[in-house]
């Protein structure tokens, strides 16, 4: 395995941790301790300019991706929303609120339509609809579905 192939893994395990906990890896956690390195040394060597070239873009996209939607009601309302695209391509703002709200008790009560609205304009605005929502995706990045390159 190549250092890239294994750099792209350990991106994956990340996002998959994103995922599952709905929240970035935390320092205080042992078990943690190592996704949350690789996410600080990756910032720390893109600003500093000493990121690889062709790992740049797929980090900032991956940064912008999650920018804003840190907390774990956050995450889960963003990784929520991208699931219900991901399975109803083409599916307006008002359906996919209809759709979380339809999916549980808990999470009609807990999400707030506004938020809900501001999550589906926060992946619209990242790239555009028909190019992320994929039944499959792969590398080099799978966020709720969404393959972002």
């Amino acid at each position: 395995m190549t250092q890239d192939e294994r750099w792209l893994v350990k991106c994956q395990e990340a996002i998959d941790f994103l995922e599952t906990n709905r929240r970035k890896p935390s320092k205080f956690i042992s078990e943690e301790r190592n996704l949350c390195s690789l996410w600080k040394h990756n910032k720390k060597l893109m600003n500093a300019g000493d990121l690889k070239p062709e790992r740049v873009e797929m980090f900032k996209q991956l940064m912008k991706l999650i920018d804003g939607y840190e907390s774990a009601y956050s995450l889960e309302v963003l990784a929520s929303v991208a699931y219900v695209r991901r399975e109803h391509p083409g599916i307006s703002i008002d359906e996919t609120i209809n759709e979380i709200q339809n999916w549980s008790a808990r999470k009609k009560n807990l999400f707030k339509q506004e938020h809900i609205k501001a999550a589906y304009e926060h992946l619209d605005a990242i790239v555009p609809p028909t190019d992320i929502f994929l039944k499959k995706a792969s590398f080099p990045f799978r966020v709720g579905g969404l393959l972002v390159s």
